[in-house]
């Protein structure tokens, strides 16, 4: 991470100086911006996430500038929606949730643009997509489930779209099913159980059909985040009906989605190519099988 800072401190003071001998020039801006960016994202990633915060801010200004004075420029607009997510996403780790759904209604407004202006651009797609399955998220932990199933329905219909146009893509599929169960989850946890189980149904449907590649490691961490996704929701689900036997029905399902999890989790750990986060998320998921283990026997 050190090597990778330092190169990109020398392009920012490259850029710099660039930007000094032609101060209006947009290609200098937007590339001193892409250096502010860079060294935010090394930081963040050394959990330095309040000096990643300002070198963002500092990347936002420069993009702000930009699309204001080109308002229909198309690459203008997608970097600022990334300047967005990165403040939101660094606000949501610093706790700040109501900072963080400010960044992101930002950035839902740039993306709904983008793909009004281009309904086909597969990126522009999974841009909106993203930004919906993060507004869900952060209006969840916020406690407003109602609020949060609009903005999971919106990212399922961007996901699937996409699905639809490259079927190749297994990854696409992975972050469907993520959204569909979250869907699930928050509608179950907003009184819609019978519909919440629904899209459980279909959150599992579209895991089954993507291919599991055991050889890309990126890809099967995705679906580990499916797998337990899913079983939290069904865990909600069960948690609605205590005592009934849709509820021990649901547990099962939460406790085959946990145990999928871990099977990726502890071959990922046995082939020594897990890191610190996966290691500690096996103990997390270990636990929640655990728990649904003595439900199962009471």
């Amino acid at each position: 991470m050190a090597g990778a800072l330092e190169h990109h401190r020398t392009a920012l003071t490259i850029r710099e100086k660039l930007l000094g001998i032609k101060p209006a020039d947009h290609a200098n801006r937007r590339g001193l911006s892409v250096s502010y960016e860079n060294i935010g994202r090394v930081l963040s990633l050394t959990n330095n996430v309040r000096t990643a915060l300002d070198n963002n801010a500092k990347a936002m200004a420069l993009r702000e500038a930009l699309l204001a004075e080109d308002p229909t420029n198309a690459d203008y607009r997608r970097i600022l929606s990334i300047s967005y997510q990165n403040n939101g996403d660094y606000k949501s780790f610093l706790q700040d949730n109501a900072g963080a759904l400010e960044s992101f209604r930002k950035k839902l407004a740039l993306d709904e643009q983008s793909f009004a202006a281009d309904p086909a651009n597969a990126q522009a797609r999974l841009d909106l997509g993203y930004c919906c399955l993060r507004m869900g998220e952060l209006l969840a932990q916020s406690g407003d489930h109602a609020g949060a199933v609009p903005f999971y329905k919106r990212a399922v219909e961007m996901y699937k779209q996409n699905m639809a146009a490259d079927p190749q893509d297994v990854t696409i599929g992975i972050r469907a099913s993520i959204a569909v169960a979250h869907l699930g989850e928050e509608l179950a946890k907003s009184g819609q159980v019978a519909a919440g189980r629904n899209e459980c149904t279909k959150a599992a449907e579209v895991l089954r059909a993507t291919l599991d590649d055991s050889a890309n490691v990126n890809q099967r961490r995705l679906r580990v985040l499916a797998y337990t996704g899913l079983g939290d929701a069904y865990v909600v689900l069960a948690d609605r009906q205590k005592g009934s036997e849709a509820a021990e029905s649901d547990r099962h399902a939460a406790l085959d989605n946990y145990h999928r999890a871990l099977d990726i989790m502890h071959e990922h750990r046995d082939r020594g190519i897990a890191d610190a986060d996966d290691l500690a998320a096996i103990d997390e998921v270990a636990g929640k099988a655990t728990s649904c283990e003595n439900s199962l026997r009471r």
